[in-house]
């Protein structure tokens, strides 16, 4: 008996004991009656790591099983910066021509064009550059996205970038020739899209409406509610048709009653530890109430990116828990750390994922993908 003759209920079977992404993928690869008769499956978010100088792999670290794993990236995807991921697509730009795609990397084999990176002119001021006193253009980076459906999945995709050097937003479709830039005096932390609408959270903790007109090239945005936090670190993400607002570390906004002469409230902590907020309601009458716990999900965010995921049950992943993606540490890539906030007793734990790397000791403007880290939920259809 040939391995694609096994009866698909057998494959079915099977495939509901594999825990662990990668072993799901492994499955799938075997043959084409295999990879179509398992369904569908919902893992933990992988974290994308720095990929390797000229190697076609990309590196994930699974938080289920504690592992580096790696996976082949098509041709064209390959020695490409990262501009973030949405509904399992990464958005990748070429350095050299800054032309951009979307290619998911568990169905490699349609990848979507993007526009060139956006333009900006600006006039140079700084004593050591050597433009200084001129007007330059210079393309600008998308450092997150957002789409509003999957670019395969048969509806209106529109893609929502936010530039990283001045917290603005551009979107486009899927063969658009450009951006279009979004007219704003909002800084922008970050998007998400939820029951057919964009919203924003900017700087100061106002969440926005961002209100499209009918053939999708004007923008407005609409003030709703102000979180009633001010946090260092501001995540922002849709979750089962709600709104989270993730806060990492932050302070109470106080009323000043104390009597001296500034505007600060003396008895304000410095920092209470992280907070959750969702949505009740949207649009216009959108309200925030405060999560205190996640029951039994899971949160996964990152210190370099404003989104994140939430998963429920996740196999090998602790219940009411976030997972907390660091920052690189400079000159020593191959390490990285993820703190594991417990929401219950407020007690944190440090994994460490390690993997060999060709980067080790490199100097920072050698390493140009080094913050790359983000997480990513895996999408097989």
């Amino acid at each position: 008996m040939a391995w694609s003759d096994l009866i698909p209920d057998i494959l079915r079977l099977i495939s509901d004991r594999l825990h662990h992404c990668f072993d799901y993928i492994n499955f799938r690869m075997v043959c084409t009656d295999w990879r179509s008769a398992v369904p569908p499956k919902k893992f933990a978010p992988l974290l994308i790591l720095p990929p390797e100088p000229n190697l076609g792999d990309l590196l994930y670290f699974d938080p289920a099983d504690g592992g580096v794993h790696s996976l082949p990236l098509p041709e064209e995807a390959r020695n490409k910066s990262f501009c973030g991921t949405s509904r399992g697509w990464l958005a990748l730009m070429d350095d050299a021509t800054v032309s951009m795609l979307l290619v998911n990397p568990f169905t490699p084999d349609v990848v979507y064009p993007l526009p060139p990176t956006p333009q900006r002119v600006y006039f140079t001021s700084h004593p050591k550059d050597p433009s200084r006193g001129r007007w330059i253009t210079q393309h600008e980076c998308i450092n997150e996205i957002v789409m509003s459906a999957s670019p395969n999945a048969g509806a209106e995709c529109v893609v929502m970038g936010r530039l990283g050097s001045c917290d603005q937003l551009v979107f486009c479709r899927p063969g658009d020739a450009v951006w279009t830039d979004v007219d704003t005096h909002y800084e922008i932390d970050g998007v998400a899209f939820c029951d057919g609408r964009f919203y924003a959270l900017d700087r100061n903790g106002n969440i926005l409406i961002i209100e499209m007109d009918p053939d999708g090239r004007n923008v407005a945005f609409k003030e709703t509610v102000v979180v009633p936090f001010e946090s260092k670190q501001y995540k922002f993400l849709e979750w089962n048709g709600e709104l989270l607002v993730v806060g990492i570390s932050f302070q109470p906004i106080y009323e000043d009653d104390d009597e001296d002469d500034d505007d600060d409230d003396d008895d304000g902590d410095d920092d209470l530890g992280p907070f959750i907020f969702k949505s009740e309601g949207l649009g216009e009458g959108l309200t925030l109430s405060e999560m205190e716990s996640l029951g039994e999900n899971t949160l996964f965010v990152s210190e370099n990116h404003c989104f994140g995921y939430v998963g429920r049950g996740v196999h090998g992943c602790k219940r009411n828990c976030i997972y907390l993606s660091g920052t690189a540490f400079d000159g020593l890539e191959g390490v990285h750390d993820i703190n594991i906030m417990n929401l219950e007793d407020g007690a944190s734990e440090i994994v460490w994922c390690r993997w060999p790397s060709q980067r080790s000791g490199l100097p920072r403007e050698s390493s140009q993908h080094s913050g790359a880290f983000f997480w990513f939920r895996p999408s097989f259809y």
